[in-house]
């Protein structure tokens, strides 16, 4: 050990004598470090003057966009809402060996798992062991539906506060991360169906509204109601609508004044807006196809796209047109079935 420790220093101060030399070798030339792979290097020439130098440098690394220096961490990853410790807490390896690589004896290993074991206790109590379950069913969720994971920071934290108001107390830990996951993406303007929500939870439709409603009546939130072009590119891509179509439902959507269709359900507007854009372009697509992939009735669909039309200028149709003998027959007959 004093040897390899003497040989360790010696080394080491010949770099630093090289780094300090400043001159090459064979042309006089001006000596720079290059750290990202450790040599020493004659700006001049290139001759490599030493391999495997220490790094001197700052060891400060930036896990975020934002700029450097505001978000600079020596170690581990960013901090995140999405673990009930933020992410700043540490854990006993489940690999059986010493730091030297070599397994551990079984009398070491039954020692380890105790250790383990009262580390994780240690690390949890009631209230933490709900939050690390519902960030669980928050990052399950969002990533079946596939939502950004700014999105699940955002519901993780609209999870904490709700329980530090204590609103979780007697009511189910599921219908609360979902409908945190439901406002949360709404937050971030881009919002998703509640049933769409609900089928990727372990929860029913109904519970999952309540819980958000709740949410955000106690939290003070104040969201603008959704607007319905959100959801017709998503509606028509599953219908496999043109991009002719998919302009004109946004179109019709944009032209429309607010008040005609207040109350109406946003998910329900938009495929009606692309089912009546598929009529200005004479390719009407199935009302079945529709209703399937945007959670509504035919009958909705029915008056609330012949509402569109009424209302609408891009088009000469009006509810009496499109129901009259006078109307295309493609028209006549989809609206009879």
């Amino acid at each position: 050990m004093i040897k390899t420790s003497h040989a360790t220093s010696h080394k080491e101060n010949q770099q630093s004598k090289n780094e300090h030399a400043r001159e090459c070798s064979e042309c006089n030339g001006d000596i720079i470090p290059e750290h990202s792979n450790g040599e020493l290097v004659c700006e001049d020439c290139g001759l490599i003057i030493d391999t495997n130098t220490i790094d001197r440098g700052p060891e400060w690394r930036s896990f975020g966009d934002e700029p450097k220096g505001e978000t600079l961490s020596r170690v581990g990853p960013r901090v995140t809402e999405l673990l009930h410790d933020n992410g700043v807490s540490s854990e006993i390896s489940w690999a059986n060996k010493d730091g030297h690589g070599n397994i551990l004896s079984q009398k070491r290993r039954t020692q380890m798992q105790r250790l383990r074991k009262w580390d994780s206790w240690a690390h949890f109590d009631g209230r933490e062991r709900l939050v690390a379950y519902a960030n669980n069913e928050i990052r399950r969720m969002g990533s079946a539906l596939g939502v950004p994971r700014a999105i699940q920071e955002t519901s993780a934290m609209l999870y904490k506060q709700t329980q530090e108001k204590e609103l979780v107390v007697g009511r189910d830990v599921d219908d609360i991360s979902a409908g945190c996951l439901y406002i949360a993406a709404r937050v971030h303007d881009q919002p998703r169906p509640l049933a769409e929500v609900t089928s990727v939870s372990r929860k029913q439709r109904r519970d999952i509204a309540r819980a958000s409603n709740l949410v955000m009546k106690e939290l003070g939130l104040q969201l603008e109601p959704v607007n319905p072009v959100k959801y017709v590119e998503k509606i028509a891509n599953n219908v496999n609508a043109d991009r002719d179509i998919i302009t004109t439902a946004e179109t019709i959507l944009k032209e429309i004044d607010d008040t005609h269709i207040s109350g109406h359900k946003p998910s329900a507007v938009a495929a009606s807006a692309v089912y009546a854009a598929g009529i200005v372009h004479e390719n009407i697509i199935p009302q079945p196809l529709i209703c399937e992939h945007a959670d509504v009735t035919r009958e909705t669909i029915k008056k609330t796209y012949q509402l569109l039309f009424e209302h609408t200028d891009i088009v000469d149709l009006s509810t009496i047109d499109l129901s009259s003998k006078h109307a295309p027959y493609r028209i006549r007959d989809e609206i009879n079935t």
